[in-house]
């Protein structure tokens, strides 16, 4: 089978193994491409760009440390709002925290097509909040906020789902797109906000909520994002 995927400015196009696939079009119009790119597996990679032969090139690593990250980290409360675009497949990290190890840390993530947000402490899960499910390769919103013994967390405007017991891990770095184990998001991130306070349940539900990218849409974003102070 054949399958082709217009995604923001890209043409994917997907197809078994064991055939020779072809698209005859109208005969008259043309194609052109530039920054095509063949690859195997089950989802699309951001363009790698070559110049006679393949090339492969190591995986996205976004980590923020020292200053860059205490000048808005608080260590007793916050809120995180993220937008992003996950395979669906496998553990994919959108968000973290952490210590620079596996045994404290915050983190919003999918597992398959499942959003979660969940919180370790001293190598023990102290948190982990199951939001709902994602559509594979298409944005969805949460919004996670975090104080000691206060958990929630909303996904696409869902009612939010809590937890009220667990402390919070002391940390000194924020990760987008990956973590320690090496999972990374393989997809991408819209939009990260971060409050130094631990934002209502109602204020999760609301800036969860994914708009369509029409004009309508943003400037109902824009409406929303005003009112988040």
């Amino acid at each position: 089978d054949l399958f082709c995927l217009y995604d923001g400015g890209r043409l994917v196009v997907s197809c078994s193994a064991n055939g020779v696939e072809t698209y005859t079009g109208d005969g008259a119009s043309g194609l052109y491409l530039h920054g095509a790119q063949i690859e195997a597996g089950s989802f699309p990679l951001s363009r790698i760009a070559t110049v006679a032969s393949s090339a492969a090139r190591t995986a996205d690593s976004l980590v923020m440390t020292g200053a860059n990250f205490s000048s808005w980290w608080n260590a007793g409360a916050g809120t995180m709002i993220v937008q992003a675009i996950s395979p669906g497949i496998g553990s994919r990290v959108v968000w973290q925290v952490d210590d620079g190890t596996a045994n404290n840390w915050l983190q919003i993530w999918t597992s398959g097509t499942v959003a979660k947000a969940s919180v370790v402490v001293g190598g023990s899960t102290v948190a982990d909040l199951t939001l709902g499910t994602i559509v594979p390769d298409e944005v969805f919103g949460v919004a996670f906020a975090f104080a000691a013994n206060d958990f929630a967390a909303s996904l696409n405007g869902a009612a939010v789902v809590t937890d009220t017991a667990g402390a919070l891990p002391t940390v000194n770095r924020s990760l987008i797109g990956s973590n320690l184990a090496g999972n990374h998001l393989c997809g991408h991130v819209a939009r990260l906000r971060a409050f130094p306070s631990r934002l209502s349940n109602d204020f999760l539900q609301g800036q969860s909520v994914v708009f369509p990218n029409t004009p309508a849409g943003r400037i109902a974003s824009f409406q929303k994002i005003g009112r988040a102070h």
